[in-house]
């Protein structure tokens, strides 16, 4: 009985913190510059106060009231579709420059691979467009200089928000959506003005050891593949074009 209850009592201090650790990255504010006055993003939660008192540029304020009133009519109209990416857009190779992943890799200022621990919809001032700011803990580094258990984010082209009633979405289709708990390899280059963030260039969901490919029209579609083979596969290219 004792043995049951102290399980129960970690477990509810797990859930417990848990909830705040994802409570604290649902307040979490992007910025684009130093002194912390222009957002880069802004978490859904922001928007309980009125656009005129969040900390944005004149620039990107502007961007919001105009893309509130352009969805406004579009709903009037009966045009209730999300945005779509353009570059989301899955087909087969067309460039004849694409590159295999081991190519990717071999060439990649950082990438590692990583567990999703929260995310978050709000509104990216980079897009104009709502987005999902993506949590990660790294795990393994694979290129570049990040440790294992730094802490970084990345934005997606997708998500949903409701501002001054209008609800606003965008999608980026057939590519992979990712959720906490489970793990990406992911190929990114930093974002100078805020360390937390990252550019994810490619993101690529596992399985275990095991990568899986998405649909980027310049990247030749893969088998399965472990990431040990990826690596092997990346350090030759290395030694080759030494």
């Amino acid at each position: 009985m004792n043995r049951m209850r102290r399980i129960l009592f970690f477990l509810a201090l797990w859930t417990l913190c848990a909830t705040a650790l994802a409570q604290d990255f649902a307040n979490e504010i992007i910025w684009r510059d130093a002194a912390s006055r222009d957002a880069l993003f802004l978490p859904a939660r922001s928007f309980a106060q009125s656009i005129e008192t969040l900390p944005l540029s004149d620039v990107s304020r502007g961007a919001l009231r105009a893309r509130i009133a352009i969805r406004r009519r579009q709903v009037e109209m009966g045009d209730e579709r999300c945005s779509f990416d353009i570059h989301a857009a899955p087909g087969p190779v067309i460039d004849e420059s694409a590159r295999t992943l081991p190519q990717v890799m071999a060439g990649s200022e950082q990438m590692f691979v990583a567990s999703v621990l929260a995310t978050v919809p709000g509104w990216s001032t980079w897009t104009d467009e709502p987005a999902t700011l993506v949590w990660v803990r790294v795990e393994e580094s694979v290129s570049g200089a990040l440790e294992a258990g730094t802490t970084r984010a990345f934005l997606l082209a997708d998500g949903a928000i409701e501002i001054d009633g209008i609800r606003l979405c965008g999608t980026i289709g057939t590519f992979h959506h990712p959720v906490p708990g489970e793990r990406l390899l992911i190929d990114a280059v930093p974002y100078e003005n805020d360390p937390r963030l990252v550019s994810a260039v490619h993101l690529f969901p596992m399985q275990g050891q095991v990568i899986t490919a998405q649909p980027y029209r310049h990247i030749h579609a893969f088998r399965p593949m472990t990431l040990e083979r990826a690596r092997a596969l990346a350090r030759e290219l290395r030694e080759v074009q030494k």
